[in-house]
């Protein structure tokens, strides 16, 4: 990873700032679409501000994308890390959610996919995983590590810190915008989001590890008669 150089404002300032900005315009833009009768049309807004701004301030410091990993690398490597991380943590919470839902709640309904699926997939990645993955660990991760110090180095990374730091700005987002309580438990797997980005060094594992995690909270809650949380 490149070292990238300050420009006119701390680090931490331009973070924070840009978060602050992009809530209030995903806030704005919920108000007047809901005035507007097209509330539907607020997932697109949301992408396209979580796409725009991080280009808007990269281009104001004149750098390359490539230094906030927007791009590719090595993306064989990139795909492996999701699998392997994917047959890790998948089926430890399919098989604990399974129990619980079953024995402690009683509230299972049988595994059902949806009809859309592909439809679902596509539109998770474009509208939730990129622009996401984009502006939380693309941009805001990698400016959050200039000032907030690394840690101790576990799982092959230092910068756990900003993670956690990233993280809990991801989860403020998610209920900023939904206003619901249940939206904070995005925090949990931001983290492996934010790992998947510093071991691979781009966003692209951590766009395609998203979107698999939506499209499994989606056969969940198709299997199950109550909705549940998704990413």
């Amino acid at each position: 990873m490149n070292q990238i150089s300050e420009k006119k404002f701390p680090d931490i300032i331009e973070a924070l700032s840009v978060f602050i900005l992009a809530c209030v315009l995903i806030l704005i833009s919920r108000y007047f679409l809901s005035l507007a009768g097209m509330p539907k049309i607020l997932p697109l807004a949301a992408a396209l501000i979580f796409l725009l701004l991080p280009i808007v301030f990269i281009r104001l410091r004149k750098q390359e994308y490539s230094q906030y990993g927007l791009f590719p690398e090595n993306i064989l490597n990139e795909i492996s890390s999701v699998i392997k991380t994917s047959a890790l943590i998948f089926p430890l919470f399919i098989i604990g959610f399974y129990f619980w839902q079953r024995y402690a709640i009683g509230n299972f309904a049988g595994w059902s996919l949806p009809n859309n699926l592909l439809l679902l997939s596509i539109s998770h990645l474009l509208l939730a995983a990129l622009p996401e993955e984009v502006f939380f660990r693309g941009y805001l991760q990698t400016r959050l590590k200039m000032f907030i110090p690394a840690g101790p180095k576990a799982l092959w990374i230092k910068c756990w810190p900003s993670i956690i730091a990233c993280s809990t700005l991801f989860a403020a987002c998610h209920f900023i915008i939904d206003f619901r309580i249940s939206r904070l438990a995005v925090f949990f797997p931001s983290l492996i989001f934010g790992w998947l980005k510093e071991k691979t060094g781009t966003v692209t594992a951590p766009v395609l590890f998203h979107v698999m995690c939506n499209i499994l909270m989606v056969i969940l809650e198709t299997s199950l008669r109550h909705a549940v949380v998704s990413f």
